[in-house]
C-alpha cells in the first residue's frame, strides 16, 4: 500500500512541475501569435484586423532595429517598454523614518510568491517623506512594480487605489493606455522573453540587478489593443484551469499524508489481512509479552 502510495505522490509532484512549465508555454506562446492565431485569420479574411498601433509612428519607426531578432505574426511590431509606457522610474533614493501611522512602504519582502502585496506587517512614512519621495513617481492602479534586486522577475500588477510608496529597489511602469493595456504589458513581463531581456543586461555584483535605462530597452512584440485584450482572456482561461488544477493535486497530496496514517491505524487493528472471526483485534494481541517481542525483531529487521 504504501508503494502505490508513494507512486501517487511521486506522480501528482510531477505533476504540479508540468504545470510550472504549462504556465510558461502558455506566455510563450501567447506572445508569439499562437494562442489568437484563428481569431486574427478570421479577422483578416473579414477584413477587420487592425495593425497593432499604426498610428503610433514612433514604433513604427523602429520596426526595422527589431524586424531581424524574430518574426511577427502578421500586424504586430517591435517596442521597447519605453515606447509603450508614459513613464519608467523609481522614487527618489532618500532615507526616510518610519511612523505609528502613514503611507505604506513597501519593499521587495512585502511581495508575495502569488505575486501580490501585502500590507501586513509594512513599514509607514510621515505624509512629509511620502510627498517628497514621490515627486519623481508613484504607484497608481494599473502601474507595473519592476523589482530590480535580487528577486528580479517578480512583478507585481497594483489593482489598489490605495495611497503608498515602493521602494527604489523596484522600478515603476506605467503603461500608455492608448498603445497597450496594463495586462498585456503586464503578463509579458512575466514570459519567458522578458526573462531573456533582464539576462541581457542583468549586472551581476554582489547582488544581481537592472538599471531603468535597461529596463526602458526591454522589447516586447505588439499587438493591436484588440488583440491583445483577445490574448489576455486566453492566457487567463488557460492559467485559471491551472491554478484550479494545481489546488486539486495540493488536495490530494494532503490527503495522501492522512491515507498514510489510516494505513498504519488499519494494519495495527489487524484490518488489512484477512482475520479469524473468533480471533481477537491485533491491539488486544500484542498485550502478550512474545508477540511485542516479536514485533520488535521485525522492528530492528
Amino acid at each position: 500500500m504504501f508503494s502505490g502510495l508513494d507512486s501517487g505522490i511521486a506522480s501528482f509532484k510531477k505533476a504540479k512541475e508540468q504545470l510550472k512549465v504549462y504556465r510558461q508555454s502558455v506566455l510563450k506562446w501567447a506572445f508569439e501569435g499562437k494562442l489568437t492565431e484563428e481569431w486574427r485569420k478570421k479577422k483578416i479574411s473579414n477584413k477587420e484586423y487592425r495593425i497593432a498601433n499604426d498610428e503610433v509612428s514612433l514604433v513604427a519607426e523602429k520596426e526595422t532595429v527589431y524586424s531581424s531578432i524574430k518574426d511577427l505574426p502578421d500586424g504586430w511590431k517591435w517596442a521597447k517598454l519605453d515606447d509603450v509606457c508614459t513613464k519608467i522610474g523609481d522614487i527618489d533614493h532618500k532615507m526616510q523614518k518610519s511612523t505609528d501611522e502613514g503611507y505604506p512602504y513597501i519593499m521587495t519582502k512585502n511581495l508575495t510568491d502569488e505575486l501580490e502585496i501585502s500590507f501586513a506587517n509594512v513599514k509607514d512614512i510621515s505624509e512629509v517623506d511620502y510627498l517628497s519621495l514621490s515627486k519623481k513617481i508613484k504607484p497608481e492602479k494599473g502601474d507595473i512594480i519592476f523589482p530590480r534586486y535580487g528577486t528580479i522577475g517578480k512583478n507585481v500588477l497594483v489593482n489598489t487605489d490605495r495611497k503608498f510608496l515602493i521602494s527604489y529597489s523596484c522600478a515603476i511602469l506605467k503603461p500608455d493606455r492608448n498603445r497597450v493595456t496594463s495586462k498585456y504589458l503586464y503578463l509579458y513581463t512575466l514570459s519567458p522573453k522578458i526573462s531573456e531581456e533582464i539576462r541581457k543586461y542583468t549586472v551581476e555584483t554582489t547582488q544581481a540587478n537592472v538599471g531603468i535605462r535597461s529596463i526602458k530597452l526591454f522589447i516586447l512584440p505588439l499587438a493591436s489593443l484588440e488583440e491583445q485584450n483577445q490574448i489576455v482572456n486566453q492566457i487567463e482561461s488557460r492559467l485559471s484551469a491551472a491554478d484550479r488544477l494545481e489546488e486539486a493535486i495540493g488536495q490530494s497530496l494532503q490527503q495522501s499524508g492522512a491515507l498514510r496514517q489510516s494505513i498504519l491505524k488499519r494494519a495495527f487493528e489487524g484490518r488489512l489481512v484477512g482475520q479469524d472471526p473468533g480471533e481477537k483485534p491485533a491491539a488486544v494481541r500484542m498485550e502478550k509479552p512474545e508477540l511485542r517481542e516479536q514485533l520488535r525483531e521485525h522492528l530492528r529487521e
